[in-house]
């Protein structure tokens, strides 16, 4: 038989191979999702708990929309846990929910319309200040989400004003263990924001008429700027963070509308504040909290006064993209500490994140070429081991010309 022979025989038994491995994976694949919804719908709390880790798990690092073929049944799962379950597999749940956005983004008005409501009463009433922080990470990223899909505000609109209702000093719960939760609100407010366009934020809130501010961003300031007096460092550089994301969105606008949406006085009055909180001498708080405070504060004025603002430069599939100005940036940094491991997979193969950053996704990503990384990885043991070698060598021929 000659040389093509063979070789096209053995190219046709590697086809029939290449089909059955597909097939195989097809049905593990089925076998795995049907496994871990029955999991969900388990009686035993243990088994709905270890189902919602592993569910977070494949969501995360894998983006599978097919595992979400039932999403009527997941939604009862999830309805089910957040009224009957555990602190624990309440927290679990939450993250799948808001997980579980990214993955299929087109059903996220579905899924925030479905738990809205339980997200609120949660918020609200749960004794656990770690479940209040997932609810309200929920309805943020939720919001966030919906308003790429669907193009409107309207959802984001009425989300946001309820968190600055509940973020009134009179509303906020005490005691150190819900300062994360706090902080979490002004991260998702913040998140919120950052999405809003001028008409929004220049418009007059009709909700209450007793609020301090005429407008929404007037309300905001003045909110921030009495967080910044919290006695929690973190929940102040939440604050702060956000009033600079404030200012950054001011001088965009502007520009463009040719308007001022606040005077300069009251921005000469806050970077006052910051101005006292960057030389805070308490000595209540740590040197090293104190070290971490001046930074951040030190960094927000420079911001702030010479609209200096922050840029990140992050390579995904072999090409970088800047992410520019203080809307993007929270952004970013908020679906990177959702996401953990699993951001840079998003990043590379989720449309959702491509139109939030505004880059084109490959087809084809970098892991399916060696990289130079792993080349000069490769290399330099190489050379090592050649190193080792001829060492080993000297060594024996050394000792073999001594007379014992």
């Amino acid at each position: 038989m000659s040389k093509r022979g063979k070789k096209g025989k053995k190219q046709k038994k590697d086809n029939n191979i290449s089909d059955e491995s597909s097939e195989e994976g097809e049905s593990n694949f089925e076998n795995t999702k049907n496994k871990l919804l029955n999991t969900l719908n388990s009686e035993s709390k243990n088994e709905r708990e270890s189902g919602y880790l592993e569910f977070s798990r494949h969501i995360t690092n894998f983006i599978v929309p097919a595992f979400f073929s039932d999403l009527d049944g997941f939604l009862d799962s999830v309805k089910y846990s957040l009224k009957n379950g555990s602190q624990n597999e309440i927290q679990l749940c939450l993250s799948c929910l808001y997980l579980a956005s990214f993955t299929i983004p087109e059903e996220s008005l579905t899924l925030y319309s479905d738990v809205q409501k339980t997200l609120e009463k949660l918020i609200q009433i749960h004794e656990s200040g770690e479940v209040r922080q997932m609810a309200i990470r929920s309805i943020g990223v939720l919001c966030f989400v919906v308003y790429y899909t669907q193009d409107s505000t309207e959802v984001a609109e009425k989300a946001l004003q309820k968190m600055f209702g509940i973020l009134q000093e009179d509303n906020l719960p005490a005691g150190e263990n819900y300062y994360s939760y706090i902080a979490e609100f002004l991260q998702m407010c913040g998140l919120l924001l950052s999405i809003m366009p001028h008409t929004i934020l220049s418009k007059e809130l009709e909700t209450d008429p007793e609020l301090p501010g005429e407008y929404l961003f007037d309300y905001a300031l003045s909110l921030f700027r009495n967080l910044m007096g919290h006695k929690s460092p973190h929940v102040r550089q939440c604050a702060a963070t956000n009033i600079a994301l404030l200012c950054n969105m001011k001088d965009i606008y502007d520009e463009e509308e040719d308007e001022e949406l606040v005077c300069e006085t009251v921005l000469d009055d806050v970077l006052v504040e910051m101005s006292q909180l960057e030389g805070e001498h308490s000595k209540k708080v740590s040197r090293k909290v104190k070290t971490q405070q001046r930074s951040v504060f030190r960094e927000l004025i420079k911001s702030i006064e010479e609209q200096d603002y922050p840029e990140i430069e992050h390579n995904v599939s072999g090409n970088t993209i800047d992410i520019v100005q203080w809307q993007k940036v929270l952004q970013f940094n908020i679906l990177k500490n959702c996401l953990q491991t699993g951001f840079q997979k998003h990043l590379e193969k989720n449309q959702l994140f491509s139109t939030v950053f505004d880059y084109v996704i490959k087809n084809k990503g970098f892991r399916e070429k060696k990289s130079y990384k792993n080349q000069r990885k490769q290399f330099n043991k190489k050379q090592k081991n050649e190193r080792e070698k001829k060492i080993f060598k000297e060594r024996k021929k050394k000792y073999n010309r001594k007379d014992y």
